[in-house]
């Protein structure tokens, strides 16, 4: 039972509600790509130039595990965790001052997030809203490939890396999981996010 849920047999009705078909719909809806607007690297420095960072494979993205139904005060919740193999990235385009290009790719190899909607009653129906907090569960097998300066240089940042593992961790909870959430939260306007009914 999750902790945080005050289970009551007339307050906490899932019943009537098929939400396992509510969700199975969430995530076929995130974008394959979404571009961070904010600057995480200094866009040119006079020997190195950067594009802007994208999250890509928002789109590869399973729910992993079962439903969890509960509630908190008389609202319904729901609870499902998502994970990603190593099909979603960050990746920065680059460009030498030399007219060398490539892309520059933090990829996990597994990440895990924790999800929570809740549910909402808008007149005779009921609808699926964003809530959050989402959470990161876990993220394992990080790895950062510099791709376009040739094997040398892409096998060194490979054993860089294993040394910068705190950092690159940060930059992908601060990074992607952060794109997740707004790409997740874009999918529920407001008032037409039906949940559909046995």
């Amino acid at each position: 039972m999750n902790l945080f849920a005050e289970l009551g047999e007339n307050t906490c009705d899932f019943s009537n509600l098929n939400v396992e078909a509510s969700v199975n719909q969430l995530l076929p809806r995130l974008p394959k790509d979404r571009e961070i607007t904010r600057t995480v690297f200094p866009g040119d420095n006079g020997f190195f130039e950067t594009g802007r960072m994208q999250a890509t494979g928002l789109d590869t993205l399973k729910r992993y595990g079962p439903l969890q139904r509960f509630c908190v005060n008389g609202t319904r919740l729901i609870q499902f965790d998502v994970v990603s193999d190593g099909g979603a990235r960050l990746v920065v385009p680059w460009k030498s001052c030399s007219g060398k290009e490539g892309t520059i790719t933090l990829v996990a190899g597994y990440s895990r997030f924790t999800v929570q909607l809740k549910i909402d009653a808008a007149g005779t129906d009921d609808i699926l809203q964003f809530m959050g907090p989402n959470l990161i569960v876990a993220v394992e097998d990080l790895d950062l490939i510099f791709e376009g300066a040739g094997p040398g240089v892409r096998t060194a940042v490979g054993i860089i890396a294993k040394f910068l593992d705190p950092v690159l961790r940060e930059v992908w909870k601060s990074q992607f999981f952060r794109e997740f959430n707004a790409s997740l939260q874009n999918i529920f306007p407001v008032g037409i996010n039906p949940v559909f009914r046995r």
